[in-house]
């Protein structure tokens, strides 16, 4: 089957030590089970805020065609300048895809509305299905940045937004989305319930392997630079230090429970601060942005990771909380919706309230004197995450499904021309 996928912002696999994504991974499984997948791109990653390449071009890695097309480039995520860019690559989209092979399906992730809309008018030009993948609450996600007086205001400035969201969701085919939350957020512009065109595509994560060499590497050096062995509990972080996450409440811990080790990985606006506050003590350790090899070794000595998030109450199961499933630690996060579902259901770990220290501070003196409970919690998360979360799993559904959406809407054109 032809599977164009239209996607920007997620690293390409040009990039060095940036580990792929959800289409990064997904469009490699699609090559691997014989699908011709091409995956419609930009030029301009949007982490490093920089062009990979200086020239539209096409390349073919992993299996898979990758078509990057140049232009465009933004310094703020929420800005005129990103809305430009999203705007430039559709174009190019428009006019380049109509020059290649028509595909049997496209799959158009949301955000960006540009690009869907683009994809819309072209599937229906061609008469083949196209389904889209909600990932987050766009453009409310928005709307929701602003304080509470002016949000009237910033749902009227991206009425137009609104507008497409109502009219693609209602022409495509099927929404696949991260969440049950967010698929039902999809539906909401859709206006319909759930059918068997919907699918929940979770983010999943891949089981990693690691060089020997590399792994005993990371892990002496960890060895060297923190000892974690000499705590009680060990508490781990990793991501990007910015404004999605608080860090007052695992400060509070680690100046409170000093038999605690707490590993703070990955960089970010905040990481000057966190630094200033937590150097000065001796149980917390922040090594600054780390890769695959040092991730598993810090895993391998950790039992809980924390997802601190703060404004989640449109969170989906963030990536963080599948790579903490992955290694069988017990989760700590602010966030419910799902997670609360999947807590309830698994019993994988805890919630903290935003910037609850104290509440934190419970749960890990708890768990740090109660082992036999915590090796539970840990083994229920690998099995979760084996039972649900593995890529392999996830893309095999998806992968079924799209193959079904596929099916479905060639069988109803042949019943159009039969009638």
């Amino acid at each position: 089957m032809k599977i164009s996928i239209v996607e920007i912002g997620e690293p390409l696999p040009l990039e060095e030590n940036v580990r792929p994504h959800r289409y990064g991974n997904f469009c490699r499984y699609l090559a691997s089970k014989g699908h011709e997948v091409t995956w419609w791109t930009s030029s301009f990653s949007h982490m490093p805020k920089k062009h990979l390449v200086d020239s539209t071009q096409r390349i073919t890695i992993n299996g898979h065609k990758i078509w990057i097309l140049y232009g465009g480039g933004y310094a703020s995520n929420v800005s005129l300048a990103r809305i430009h860019h999203n705007r430039i690559f559709a174009r190019k989209y428009s006019v380049m895809a109509r020059q290649e092979e028509k595909p049997d399906i496209i799959i158009s992730p949301l955000p960006t509305i540009e690009n869907a809309m683009a994809s819309l008018e072209m599937a229906q030009e061609w008469k083949i299905p196209i389904l889209t993948d909600i990932r987050d609450e766009w453009p409310d996600e928005i709307v929701n940045l602003l304080p509470w007086l002016l949000r009237p205001l910033g749902r009227l400035a991206l009425a137009g937004s609104f507008i497409n969201m109502k009219a693609f969701c209602r022409q495509v085919d099927g929404i696949m989305a991260v969440s049950l939350r967010q698929l039902n957020y999809g539906l909401s512009f859709a206006g319909r319930p759930q059918n068997k065109s919907d699918h929940v595509f979770p983010l999943g994560y891949p089981i990693v392997e690691v060089e020997k060499t590399q792994l005993e590497n990371a892990q002496k050096e960890l060895q060297e630079a923190f000892n974690p062995g000499r705590f009680q509990l060990n508490v781990c972080f990793f991501g990007t230090l910015g404004r999605y996450f608080e860090f007052d409440s695992l400060a509070q811990a680690a100046r409170q429970l000093p038999d605690v080790g707490f590993i703070v990985a990955g960089d970010g606006d905040k990481r000057e601060d966190l630094t200033k506050h937590l150097k000065q003590l001796n149980n917390v350790y922040l090594p600054g942005w780390v890769n695959t090899p040092e991730i598993t070794a810090i895993s391998d000595v950790c039992d809980v990771g924390l997802a601190p998030y703060v404004g989640s109450a449109s969170f989906a199961m963030p990536n963080k909380i599948y790579e903490y499933l992955s290694h069988g630690l017990a989760i700590g996060a602010t966030i419910g919706g799902d997670f609360k579902n999947y807590l309830d259901d698994y019993n994988f770990g805890f919630q903290f309230g935003e910037r609850d220290g104290e509440s934190l501070i419970s749960h890990l003196r708890y768990l740090k004197n109660s082992p036999d409970d915590l090796l539970l919690l840990q083994k229920n998360a690998r099995e979760l995450f084996d039972k649900k979360f593995c890529h392999t799993r996830v893309f095999e559904a998806a992968e079924e499904h799209i193959i079904r959406c596929c099916s479905e809407a060639n069988r109803a054109k042949r019943r159009q021309k039969l009638d």
